[in-house]
C-alpha cells in the first residue's frame, strides 16, 4: 500500500499515516543501539530512508509540530524537515525541548538553517540543556553553505572555555565549528586552539588533535 500524506486528511488520520510508514521501515537492530539517547520510541529507520519518506509528506507546521510533540526519533526528525511554513515563535520552544545530540543536529541542519535570520539565534539566550550544541551546529551549517556572520568570531572565543562545559560528545559540535571557520577566520582557530590545549582535560586534547589533524589533511 502507498502511503501519501496530505493536508486534506484529518490530523489524526496524518500522523497515524507517518507512523504506518515508518513501522513499516522499521530496523530493528539499529533501533536497538538508539534507545539510550532518550525517545519515548525507536524505530530504527536511517536519515536517508527519512528524506524519502518526507518526500511523500506535505509539507505542513500543524502535522510537523504534532509529530515533534511525540518524542519519538523518527517523528521528531520528519518534523525538522517537513515544517513548513515556519512559526519563528515556536523556536525557543523547540530549541528548549530538544534532549539530545542527534534531535540537536537536525533542528539545526533541516530547521534552523531556513528561518529568516539564522545567525540570530547564535546571538540570542534562549534557554535548553543542548542550545550551545545547536549554536555550534548551526554556525557550521551555515559556514559551510557559504554564510558567514561576525557572530562566527564570538563562537570561536567562547570554544575556549565551552570545552569545559561541554560533554564529550557535545563538544563535536564546537570542533565541526573550528574545522569549518579555520580558512575564513584562521587567526582566530589558531588562537582558540592554543589555549585549549594547554587544558589539562581529555575533551581538550581530543578537540585539539582532531582540529590540528583535519586542517593538517585540508590545508
Amino acid at each position: 500500500m502507498e502511503y501519501k500524506v496530505t493536508k486534506d486528511l484529518e490530523l489524526r488520520e496524518r500522523v497515524r499515516r507517518v507512523k504506518e510508514m515508518l513501522r513499516l521501515s522499521m530496523d530493528g537492530i539499529t533501533a536497538q543501539r538508539l534507545r539510550n539517547l532518550g525517545y519515548k520510541l525507536v524505530f530504527g529507520v536511517t536519515y536517508p530512508r527519512l528524506k524519502e519518506l518526507s518526500a511523500k509528506i506535505e509539507p505542513d507546521y500543524e502535522l510537523a509540530m504534532n509529530l515533534w510533540n511525540l518524542h519519538q526519533r523518527e517523528t521528531m526528525i520528519l518534523a525538522t524537515i517537513i515544517m513548513h511554513p515556519i512559526d519563528e515563535s515556536v523556536i525557543p520552544y523547540l530549541i528548549k525541548d530538544t534532549f539530545n545530540e542527534e534531535i540537536a543536529e537536525y533542528l539545526s541542519r533541516n530547521l534552523l538553517t531556513r528561518i529568516s535570520n539564522p545567525w540570530s539565534i547564535i546571538e540570542s539566550t534562549y534557554e535548553g540543556e543542548y542550545f550551545d550544541y545547536i549554536r555550534y551546529s548551526l554556525a557550521s551549517r551555515l559556514l559551510l553553505s557559504g554564510s558567514d556572520s561576525e557572530s562566527v568570531t564570538s563562537l570561536i572565543a567562547e570554544s575556549q572555555t565551552k570545552t569545559q562545559q561541554l560533554n564529550e560528545r557535545q563538544i563535536s559540535s564546537i570542533a565541526s565549528l573550528l574545522k569549518r571557520a579555520y580558512p575564513i577566520h584562521k587567526l582566530q582557530v589558531e588562537s582558540a586552539l592554543e589555549t585549549i590545549s594547554h587544558q589539562p582535560d581529555a575533551k581538550s586534547k581530543w578537540l585539539t588533535e582532531e582540529v590540528k589533524t583535519y586542517i593538517e589533511f585540508t590545508s
